[in-house]
């Protein structure tokens, strides 16, 4: 149950000649294909074992894991998710900078709603 049973259902579904999984959330509205591209580009690129947004020092998504880290998010349990291997490989993490935050909106309360209807 929880995150972590979602994370376990998609590397389930995985290509065996996948290099990794990248992971999007469900409640970032924002979320824009220019960032989904450039993080899954810069990471096809890359020797990175992950790849993640960052805006004013916070990871953002979506997330890239490498096949090698596949193994650790499957064991993953309840409400855990990625979030623990980013810490853990943060220093050796590919980290794309944002310029802005917008897509990076989570929207999970009623108030986060009334924030996106809002003009910028």
């Amino acid at each position: 149950s929880g995150r972590a049973s979602s994370v376990r259902l998609a590397i389930g579904a995985l290509p065996t000649e996948a290099h990794g999984a990248l992971f999007l959330l469900g409640d970032m509205p924002l979320m824009s294909s220019h960032l989904i591209d450039l993080v899954r580009e810069n990471f096809l690129r890359s020797e990175a074992r992950i790849c993640f947004p960052v805006y004013q020092g916070h990871k953002g998504h979506p997330v890239a894991f490498s096949r090698e880290l596949l193994g650790e998010l499957a064991r993953l349990r309840g409400d855990r998710s990625g979030w623990g291997l980013a810490q853990r490989y943060w220093s050796e993490a590919l980290k794309i900078p944002l310029q802005n935050g917008a897509t990076q909106l989570d929207v999970d309360t009623e108030e986060d709603y009334r924030r996106l209807l809002e003009p910028q």
